[in-house]
């Protein structure tokens, strides 16, 4: 993302990957929130998880070359192995108080029609290997969060299946 909140797409970033920039309302509060990802040396990713100073909530979009999107498989495989070890290394994570969520957007479907996405769930409480024979969508995600962040259950999440129970979260 060139800027905070940038409403102009350029090669590597997709503004449809940043639900900020839809809301007028919290424009004024972008250059706080809606912050560059950075390098795995610097920038503000790497410095909050190295302080163990991450926050209550966040969410990662990698740029349209490593999201298996524009890019291929194996490079948004190389994104992810270089910055899940940084990430499950740092205090938040060891610690209990991270859990890190990470979805496919779409798969065979679209519009009304369901489609099977991975959805993978890791925190230091999720033992290796748990899987869940329910069925998650996406209320399901924000119904987790919401329970994570202790945020009254919104809409038609207040009626998903939280993946906290299954995933020890």
């Amino acid at each position: 993302m060139p800027r905070p909140c940038d409403p102009s797409g350029t090669d590597a970033y997709a503004v449809r990957h940043n639900p900020a920039v839809y809301y007028p309302a919290i424009t004024s509060q972008c250059a706080r929130w809606d912050v560059p990802l950075g390098s795995l040396s610097g920038g503000a990713l790497a410095r909050d998880v190295r302080a163990g100073a991450l926050p209550a909530f966040a969410t990662l979009t990698p740029d349209v070359e490593h999201d298996m999107h524009n890019g291929t498989v194996a490079e948004g495989d190389a994104w992810l192995r270089s910055w899940l070890p940084l990430i499950t290394a740092g205090a938040d994570y060891r610690s209990g108080r991270l859990a890190i969520l990470i979805a496919w957007d779409e798969g065979f479907g679209g519009g009304d029609l369901r489609s099977h996405v991975p959805l993978l769930v890791l925190s230091a409480w999720t033992p290796p290997g748990t899987r869940s024979g329910v069925a998650y969508d996406d209320y399901s995600v924000l119904r987790t969060v919401e329970d994570l962040t202790g945020v009254t259950p919104l809409g038609r999440a207040a009626g998903a299946t939280s993946l906290a129970g299954a995933f020890h979260l």
